[in-house]
């Protein structure tokens, strides 16, 4: 009768399978080796606030120190895997995490970031995302250009002069 057996990778690469027969009376006789390759798809992940312009993609999005601002990225794992771990990345440094989404499942969702610079950050920075699914394979998004700046000049002001207040 044939004999059967099941193997389930955890990481993608070659892997090399020999099956060795027994008989009664222990003589043994091996296979030939066969080579089976696992590979996993790609998780993905792009950062969906802040936006960049598309029509002007090195024009950096501007971002006002002390304000928070809210950066998401829609992430989705690789085949047969759950999104495991999203990182939020500012100059290549990671900024916070998270492994639950904000909207969506874990295999497919939106997760989102609260992140506040401060006055130390005046200039142009680099926002990306990483994300590794529970196969371990990671994903970086392409990166959003900031410039954090402050507000220039006095804001306008208004002023309602008629009718006055209470008329009717």
């Amino acid at each position: 009768p044939p004999y059967t057996s099941s193997f389930v990778p955890t990481l993608p690469g070659s892997y090399v399978f020999d099956a060795i027969a027994t008989d009664d009376r222990g003589n043994t006789k091996v296979s030939n080796s066969s080579t089976v390759t696992a590979a996993f798809g790609t998780p993905t992940i792009a950062i969906t606030s802040p936006k960049a312009d598309v029509t002007k993609p090195n024009n950096a999005v501007r971002v006002t120190p002390n304000i928070p601002l809210t950066i998401s990225a829609a992430a989705t794992a690789g085949s047969g895997a759950s999104v495991l771990i999203v990182e939020f990345l500012v100059d290549d440094m990671q900024v916070g995490t998270r492994t639950s989404p904000s909207s969506g499942n874990s295999v497919s969702g939106t997760y989102s970031f609260p992140w506040t610079p401060d006055l130390t950050m005046l200039g142009n920075h680099v926002i990306t995302t990483r994300v590794t699914d529970t196969n371990s394979v990671t994903a970086l998004s392409t990166p959003i250009n900031i410039n954090v700046a402050p507000v220039v000049g006095t804001p306008p002001s208004i002023t309602i002069v008629a009718p006055g207040n209470g008329a009717t």
